[in-house]
């Protein structure tokens, strides 16, 4: 359900910005603001529809955490480019760290009591 809404708002936006640009033509200046940014959100929910099922496979791959991690760093690289390296270094240690708690946590087999074993 989620995939045939982000598809109906790319849609709707690249329909948008179709309609007053054939209607109105181009003009620079605030008079363009409106069809100018449903023309990029029309592209860009255009292609999370297109590759929202790969996504969505992803997302279901790796936790969540891993996902918030890269965007923070994206982030400060854009932002900071100078903490670079204080960055990765911080990553590493996340990801470390969540291995060690991998590695500790070990879940509990389930127990099958007798009955189900002989199949009474």
């Amino acid at each position: 359900m989620r995939r045939h809404i982000i598809g109906l708002i790319g849609l709707a936006g690249l329909i948008y910005a179709a309609a007053v640009y054939l209607t109105q033509g181009y003009d620079e200046g605030l008079n363009n603001f409106y069809p100018s940014m449903s023309l990029r959100l029309g592209i860009a929910m255009s292609a999370i529809w297109l590759g929202f099922p790969d996504l969505d496979r992803l997302f279901a791959k790796y936790p969540p955490w891993l996902f918030v991690v890269a965007l923070v760093l994206v982030g400060v690289i854009v932002t900071r480019p100078k903490f670079f390296p204080i960055a990765i270094g911080l990553v590493v240690i996340a990801i470390a760290l969540q291995l060690v708690t991998r590695f500790f946590y070990m879940p509990k087999k389930q127990q099958h009591s007798k009955n189900k074993r002989s199949g009474n």
